[in-house]
């Protein structure tokens, strides 16, 4: 699935390859998904809760709990990515520093979390242009969003 893609594309995808049957998490591993929307949250701003509901529609029923699948993956690549862009700041490598950057963009945005996008989008944007202290300056700011984003994604899911 190339970008730019809608979310009925990325549901098409989805369909394809989640399994149909299978196990179902454990009630200790599934949000409650009532509660989602009224839940209270440290900054309600770290979190679009719309951008959490167009995932939650591509759920089917009987398949695996989609929306704590896409927070599990992020909360295990979110970090993997600081790491690359930490690496790459040591090399002086901002070509990297920016795809990662660019990455960390794309997931975040997808999961709602606008300011942590807003941010690798800006670290990406400084690295490739060459604004190289203005990239480094962001991943101090970018870490502790994602401090911020980690507290409020186990409070509001517990995923992991």
């Amino acid at each position: 699935l190339s970008k730019p893609f809608t979310h009925e594309q990325l549901a098409a995808v989805l369909r394809c390859w989640l399994p149909v049957g299978g196990s179902q998490p454990s009630p200790a591993q599934t949000p409650d998904m009532q509660s989602v929307a009224i839940a209270p949250i440290a900054d309600r701003r770290l979190l679009d809760f719309q951008a959490l509901d167009r995932i939650r529609a591509l759920q089917r029923p009987g398949t695996p709990n989609i929306l704590n699948k896409i927070i599990t993956l992020y909360l295990e690549n979110t970090p993997k990515l600081l790491d690359a862009i930490r690496d790459a700041e040591v090399r002086c490598d901002w070509a990297a520093m920016s795809r990662a950057a660019h990455t960390c963009k794309s997931s975040s945005a997808n999961l709602g979390a606008l300011r942590m996008a807003t941010l690798c989008e800006e670290m990406e944007h400084y690295a490739r242009d060459g604004k190289y202290e203005e990239a480094q300056a962001r991943f101090g700011l970018i870490q502790e969003e994602y401090t911020k984003l980690v507290l409020a994604l186990q409070m509001q899911f517990n995923p992991i």
